[in-house]
């Protein structure tokens, strides 16, 4: 079992090495990370350099810009999955190490299930850096602090101009597989 991470980025390849060393530090090395790069940029070169030799990157450069929040970037990554899990973040989150092994260890004890989440740190809610409780629920719930499997996903998509899409998808995830979730009460991820 492999997660694959959809990074959306644009002109920020500072945040992007952050996000990439904390995938790169996971103690499970079972994950992939697609980088999409939204629009032509030249400054990621350095970031592409640094992990040539990492084998779990792959880097897309896309011809448009879209200024939608990333989910542009990551509907045209959901059309390509090609992991059992997929997790949709930024290019500015946090994991911490065991991220990985937790979520693939919650799928695997809990193989009916299709949406796993867990708790947060969120930066823009509640006057800054908070721990949220995360659930199903606008405000609740981030892009990047849950996983779905990939072949339950269907059609469903970010709604583009929306910064609320994330909890839409989620929400609209789960009506459609019946609610077929696991909670991992633990923080396990930082939005910033």
């Amino acid at each position: 079992m492999n997660i694959e991470f959809i990074i959306p980025t644009w002109k920020r390849p500072n945040e992007l090495m952050v996000i990439l060393s904390c995938l790169v530090a996971q103690k499970n090395p079972n994950w992939k990370a697609r980088v999409m790069i939204n629009g032509i940029t030249n400054d990621y070169f350095k970031v592409k350099e640094f992990y040539q030799d990492e084998p779990r990157i792959n880097f897309i450069h896309m011809e448009e810009t879209h200024n939608d929040w990333g989910n542009t970037p990551r509907n045209v990554a959901l059309e390509n999955l090609s992991e059992e899990f997929v997790v949709m973040t930024g290019d500015d989150n946090y994991y911490v190490p065991e991220f990985v092994d937790i979520f693939l260890n919650a799928a695997n004890e809990n193989t009916d299930c299709h949406f796993f989440y867990c708790d947060m740190v969120h930066n823009k809610c509640y006057g800054g850096y908070q721990k949220i409780e995360s659930r199903v629920a606008e405000s609740y719930i981030d892009i990047g602090n849950f996983m779905v499997r990939s072949n339950k996903i269907g059609s469903i998509r970010l709604n583009a101009p929306s910064y609320t899409a994330d909890y839409q998808f989620a929400a609209d995830f789960n009506t459609k597989n019946r609610q077929n979730m696991v909670k991992i009460n633990k923080i396990l991820y930082v939005h910033n």
